[in-house]
């Protein structure tokens, strides 16, 4: 199963986009606990989550999860 959520919101320094849903990132980026939760929860499910910056605007998140 794949995800893809695309906002419009601001670009995120390609240096942080692999931050994101870090416990070290919240501070920094502001991301609070939500992302972190969300990566872990993916996570323990043997899935994955990331972020690339939009190229009209924006971040996507794409999420994969497999199948058991």
């Amino acid at each position: 199963i794949k995800i893809i959520i695309i906002n419009d919101g601001d670009f995120i320094k390609e240096d942080d986009l692999d931050k994101i849903g870090d416990n070290y990132s919240n501070k920094i980026l502001g991301n609070g606990i939500g992302l972190t939760l969300s990566k872990s929860i993916i996570e323990l499910h043997n899935g994955t989550i990331i972020y690339e910056n939009n190229p009209s605007k924006g971040i996507k998140t794409i999420i994969t999860l497999f199948r058991s």
